[in-house]
């Protein structure tokens, strides 16, 4: 059949149907020959059906599709969301149209540069783990002790003396206050005591000692909120007999039964009756317990009652609202001048008082001997908010850089975009939108990577962290706020700046950012190494600090010593128990001894024979025997050591070298020396010991006197030969079961505690060397991709170089000098603010490394070594390539 006298050609009619269908790009060739051969399968059905071909032909199309139409259902189906059915081009409901499209563009635009998304992402990600584990570990030091309800009027009485040339400040106070607050002064609503203490239990056929253990009063669940899981607050410590004790004791000791009115057996065969089943305090208390137990079942609490001057508790109060503690302590302080310390004060330099500490400031701000348990340091919050601070500014820094210098490659695309009526606003929009989608992406990586390295950084600086408190209104709000401060941070320059040139001087490339963008880059790269050049520093101090305590002679040796504790439980049978220790194999020596450096010591008043310095004076004290010398292997500078051939030694003393300069003694041997407080003289001085460091390093040396052992000892210190320790402390343990079958043995290395006197320190250092590492390694990329950016924009005149006879260490020097200079700049800057802050912190030591020039020289070539590789690795890269291939590019 024809039409209009024109003949249908089948064949020409496919292939116009054909043709519609490849204008859609969308359509691959053999989805197109699928298409066409089903056409073709309806158009041969219609023709065996007696159709004409024109006829065919249309009814085939009508049941395929035209050309056009099925390209454009096509396309829809392949570009259609398929939960929401809405096309990819379409923006959500909820979404307006033009934040949808700055989207989109963002997006395209991280996926076309991956490399300078990489390094803007991985620096925020980082930073943002960072800062947001810091704040989380914040948080927590920041919370302590504010879970009870009446957190804002407890307060902790802390005793201040002075007597002699001893002046102290320790939590410890006289049992009488207690009863003083509550009988004497309105203000305090109620007072409670402490001790603390451990007991041994039996347990089927061990013996289990509790080192968590409080002996206080009916009045510690007024004060504090102890949550009651099985009985309740009244009468329950009244009886010595009686004990409150923890759910997680209770499980260790009972199982899942009720624990109340069951009975607890103590390795003396004494029976506790558990009155109530209590909740453990939380992580976030300054002392915690797992037994309460009475007051008064301690005689030595019974014994120190109602007498003043013995620091034996820590007394707490709880103040009736509106008091001001001020006045509370002027009004005690004023009745213990007249009242208690009698006139001898009141007309000599000594003095008798006491301060408050407010509950909630116990753990950061109390920085005293004697605490209940090891409690935190404000100086370290500080220290690590700066530090994450500074870190933050580290990948804001590279954000922005980077986004500088690349925004300069997009100028075609902000010219063209406002020739087509985008406003200034618009512009600006899109790159805060694309801050924004690289910033988000980066908090959700730096949020991932940190709940799942929780664990591992916990262990890593000893913190108590959990992947759960990442989930809670403040870390989200944060987050939030975060996100948004990035974005605008390092989005706003490119935004601006770029935003307000005229497109059609932009179009003719009548414009250039190069030099007002030069600036304001080495402007922030100079701040970014600043930066990382004083963490590194900083890093490197503590580490020095810390290698000068290890390696510090401290006037004793420390290594191979034993220390076995709880040696009082030896009591009668202590020489007995000492000889057969010291006649094992590997045994050297060995002392029992009142305490031992690293461990805290007493002080009482001694009387001085007199001339002397002054009078009497309290003064820190030692109850050693005559191995002890030995065992430590100290230096007896004058007279003698002590001697069981001497029975006269007894009642003598050992004094140090800073006590004989203080006494102001130039003959110091023979002189008398009188115990406690009748100052009686009641022996001399027979020898001297060289000075040496009996507590950590933050503290100088201080005089200290060493009377012969009066009564039962709390250690036994026990050198040993090198080698086989194992095996040394498995027979030491076997004598020790012998005599002491009921309580386990305990023990530790003299080393191990004074390493442990520096604990806080040590972990700062990790966490110093991390983030100096982190610092480093965000401040390399950001270095190394602005680097390839710029070779890239002189891939030409490199080219061209190497044309007319460059070398490779030309170009190499060429493209790195300017960022070695403005590195090496930036980290002589740094350095007397480096020296500055780590003179401040090392004013924390009595004993201290130098601030040589050689740590401040390392944190310099670390930073210059770094910055080096970071920018050689684009030079290198560029002056091994091909010019033409260089030139062809641009």
């Amino acid at each position: 059949m024809n039409k209009g006298g024109i003949m249908f050609n089948l064949e020409k009619a496919i292939k116009k149907w054909r043709k519609c269908l490849r204008k859609n790009q969308t359509l691959e060739d053999g989805y197109i020959e699928e298409i066409e051969q089903h056409l073709r399968d309806s158009i041969e059905s219609n023709l065996n059906m007696g159709m004409e071909e024109e006829a065919a032909f249309e009814k085939a199309v009508e049941i395929v599709g035209e050309g056009t139409q099925l390209s454009s259902e096509y396309y829809k189906s392949v570009t259609t969301n398929k939960f929401s059915a809405r096309p990819s081009w379409q923006a959500p409901w909820w979404m307006p149209v033009l934040i949808w499209n700055y989207l989109k563009v963002a997006l395209r635009n991280f996926n076309r540069y991956k490399g300078y998304s990489f390094i803007n992402v991985a620096g925020l990600a980082l930073s943002v783990t960072v800062l947001v584990y810091i704040f989380l570990w914040i948080s927590n030091e920041l919370s302590y002790d504010k879970f009870h309800s009446k957190s804002e009027n407890i307060y902790r009485a802390v005793w201040e003396a002075k007597y002699g040339n001893n002046e102290w400040a320790i939590p410890l106070v006289s049992p009488p206050l207690e009863r003083t607050l509550k009988n004497k002064f309105p203000e305090v609503e109620s007072a409670v005591s402490l001790m603390k203490g451990s007991k041994i239990f039996q347990l089927k056929d061990e013996y289990v000692e509790e080192k968590k253990v409080l002996y206080t009063t009916e009045s510690f669940f007024e004060i504090f909120d102890v949550n009651f899981i099985h009985g309740s607050p009244g009468n329950l410590l009244n009886d010595p007999s009686s004990v409150v004790i923890t759910e997680e004791f209770a499980k260790r000791f009972f199982g899942d039964k009720n624990a109340t009115g069951r009975t607890l057996k103590t390795n003396s065969g004494e029976l506790l009756k558990v009155k109530a089943v209590v909740e453990s305090f939380p992580q976030q208390s300054h002392f915690k317990f797992n037994i309460l137990a009475s007051l008064n079942s301690l005689s030595y609490y019974k014994s120190r009652e109602n007498r003043w001057g013995f620091a034996t508790v820590y007394t707490y109060a709880l103040l009736n609202e509106g008091i001001e503690i001020k006045s509370l302590q002027e009004s005690l302080n004023s009745y213990i001048l007249d009242e208690i310390s009698g006139a001898n004060l009141k007309n000599s330099d000594n003095y008798d008082r006491y301060y408050f500490q407010a509950l909630e400031d116990i753990h950061l701000h109390s920085g005293l001997s004697y605490e209940l348990q090891t409690n935190g340091n404000i100086l370290y919050v500080y220290i690590l908010t700066t530090v994450a601070v500074l870190i933050l500014l580290l990948a804001i820094i590279n954000f922005a850089n980077l986004a500088s210098v690349r925004s300069i490659e997009r100028l075609n695309e902000i010219g063209i975009r406002k020739v087509l009526g985008a406003e200034k606003k618009q512009v600006i929009n899109q790159f805060l939108a694309e801050a924004f989608f690289q910033t988000v992406v980066a908090v959700f990586i730096g949020i991932t990577i940190l709940f799942l390295a929780v664990p591992a950084i916990n262990s890593f600086t000893k913190a108590s962290i959990s992947s759960a408190s990442l989930i809670n209104s403040d870390v989200i709000l944060l987050i939030i706020s975060l996100s948004v401060f990035i974005a605008l941070s390092a989005g706003s320059y490119p935004a601006f700046y770029i935003s307000k040139f005229n497109p059609a001087r932009i179009i003719k490339k009548q414009i250039s950012a190069k030099p007002h963008h030069g600036n304001f880059r080495k402007i922030l790269v100079s701040v970014q190494f600043i930066l990382s050049t004083c963490i590194i520093a900083g890093t490197l101090v503590v580490i020095s600090q810390l290698d000068f305590i290890k390696n510090k002679n401290l006037g004793f040796d420390k290594e191979h010593v034993l220390i076995v504790k709880n040696l009082s439980s030896v009591r009668s049978q202590l020489n007995t128990f000492k000889n057969e220790i010291t006649s094992q194999s590997g045994v050297v020596d060995a002392s029992a001894v009142q305490t031992l450096p690293s461990y805290e010591f007493d002080s009482t008043i001694f009387g001085l024979e007199q001339p002397a310095n002054y009078k009497e004076s309290s003064l820190t004290y030692n109850f050693i025997d005559e191995k002890f010398v030995d065992v430590l292997k100290l230096n007896v500078i004058e007279g003698r050591n002590f001697s069981k051939e001497f029975s006269t030694d007894s009642l003598s003393f050992l004094i140090n070298e800073s006590a004989a300069k203080a006494f102001g003694w130039d003959n110091p041997i023979g002189k008398k020396l009188g115990f406690g407080k009748s100052v009686e003289l009641d022996g001399p001085v027979i020898g001297v010991i060289e000075d040496f460091n009996f507590r950590s390093l933050h503290k100088s040396i201080e005089p200290i006197i060493f009377p012969y052992l009066r009564w039962s000892p709390n250690y036994f210190a026990v050198r040993l030969q090198p080698g086989s320790m194992a095996e040394h402390i498995s027979r030491i343990e076997e004598i020790w079961k012998k005599y002491v079958p009921n309580r386990p043995f305990e023990y530790t290395f003299l080393d191990e505690q004074f390493a442990g006197l520096y604990q806080s320190e040590t972990n700062m250092a990790n966490v110093l060397s991390a983030f100096a590492l982190i610092s480093i390694f965000i401040a390399s990329i950001g270095l190394y991709g602005l680097s390839s950016i710029i070779v890239k924009q002189r891939y030409k005149e490199i080219a061209v170089r190497k044309v007319m006879g460059a070398t490779v260490s030309k170009i190499f020097v060429l493209v790195s000098k300017e960022f070695f200079i403005i590195v090496f700049i930036s980290s002589l800057i740094s350095l007397p603010v480096s020296y500055s802050v780590m003179s401040s912190w090392l004013n924390n030591f009595a004993y201290k490394t130098e601030l040589g020039l050689m740590i401040f020289i390392a944190s310099v070539l670390i930073v210059l070594t770094t910055a080096l590789i970071s920018t050689g690795l684009q030079a290198i890269k560029a002056a091994i390539a091909n010019p033409v291939n260089s030139i062809k590019y641009e």
